[in-house]
């Protein structure tokens, strides 16, 4: 037991970094999800297929003057 408390900083700390390396793998694995359903995993700004992937609908009129 004396060893536990000795170590509790360490411990703490790698507790820590445990939950954090978890919360980002999950959130990696989270937009990897969306992006696989989507097709795409953002916009197309910088994206080398830009104006390719998706066909893009005319803008409809909205009859307000601009």
């Amino acid at each position: 037991m004396n060893w536990f408390f000795d170590n509790l900083g360490s411990i703490c700390v790698l507790l820590g970094v445990l939950l954090l390396v978890a919360a980002l793998v999950t959130s990696l694995l989270r937009s990897k999800k969306k992006a696989s359903s989507s097709g795409c995993p953002g916009g197309c700004a910088g994206c080398a297929m830009a104006g390719k992937c998706h066909a893009f609908a005319p803008r409809e009129e909205t009859g307000e003057n601009a």
